[in-house]
C-alpha cells in the first residue's frame, strides 16, 4: 500500500472500523478506493467493497478489486487519461533499458476549443476529441504512449527520431474535419536528458510549457 494511503487501508480492514462503517449506511455497506504501493516500477489502485450478507448474525462479505485501468482511462477516447500516461512514462523512466536522451514528449492543445464547444455541442466535440487522438496515435511520431490528458489537451512520448519538426508543422493542422473545417494545434516539446531526473510529470509541465513561445503566423 502507499505510504500515504496506510491509514485508508487500516480503516477498511479492521474489524471494529468495518462494523461501525456498516452501522452508519442504511444499505449495510460502502466502498474504499486504495492507491497501492509500487510493484515493478509502477503504481496500481484497490477498491475495496464491504456488504453485510446477514447483518443479524455479523456476516460480512467484502470484494477486493484491482481498479487501475478503470481509473486510469479516459471515458471519451477510451486510452489514457492523464492518471494513466504519468503511471505509464513514469514506469518506462524507471527501466533499466529506457535511455532518456533518445525520447521525448510532446504536448498538443487544440487552438480555440472552448469556442467550438459553444458552437458545435459537447457530443460532437467529443468526437472531434477522438479523431485526433487516433491522428497522433497513427501518424509518423509512431506514439509510445499517447494520451488525451484533459479537456483539449494531449500528451506523447515517443523516440526522438520520430519528431520532424518539419513535419510537426504540418501535423498540427487537421484538414477539413468534417463541419469543423480546419481544426489548429499548438505543439510544446520537452527533450529527455540522462542528465535530468525529473519525473514524467514535471516533463509534461515543461512541455506546455513550451507553448508559451509558439508564435502565431
Amino acid at each position: 500500500i502507499d505510504r500515504d494511503n496506510v491509514e485508508l487501508f487500516d480503516l477498511s480492514t479492521k474489524l471494529e472500523v468495518l462494523e461501525r462503517n456498516l452501522s452508519f449506511e442504511e444499505k449495510h455497506s460502502f466502498v474504499v478506493k486504495i492507491r497501492a504501493g509500487i510493484r515493478n516500477n509502477s503504481a496500481g489502485y484497490i477498491r475495496f467493497s464491504y456488504n453485510y450478507a446477514d447483518k443479524d448474525k455479523g456476516f460480512i462479505l467484502f470484494f477486493v478489486e484491482d481498479i487501475t485501468k478503470e481509473i486510469e482511462l479516459d471515458p471519451v477516447t477510451n486510452h489514457f487519461n492523464r492518471r494513466g500516461f504519468i503511471r505509464r512514462v513514469n514506469s518506462l523512466l524507471h527501466s533499466q533499458s529506457f535511455k532518456r536522451s533518445d525520447y521525448a514528449l510532446l504536448y498538443f492543445n487544440i487552438t480555440g476549443f472552448k469556442a467550438l464547444n459553444e458552437t458545435f455541442g459537447h457530443k460532437k466535440c467529443d468526437e472531434l476529441l477522438k479523431k485526433i487522438l487516433n491522428g497522433i496515435l497513427y501518424s509518423d511520431l509512431r506514439p509510445i504512449v499517447a494520451s488525451r490528458v484533459e479537456a483539449d489537451n494531449f500528451a506523447v512520448l515517443t523516440r526522438k527520431d520520430y519528431v520532424d519538426i518539419e513535419a510537426i508543422k504540418d501535423f498540427t493542422i487537421f484538414k477539413d474535419y468534417d463541419e469543423f473545417g480546419d481544426v489548429y494545434t499548438k505543439c510544446g516539446i520537452y527533450y529527455l536528458s540522462d542528465e535530468d531526473n525529473i519525473n514524467s510529470s514535471e516533463m509534461y509541465d515543461r512541455a506546455k510549457l513550451a507553448i508559451d513561445y509558439c508564435i502565431d503566423d
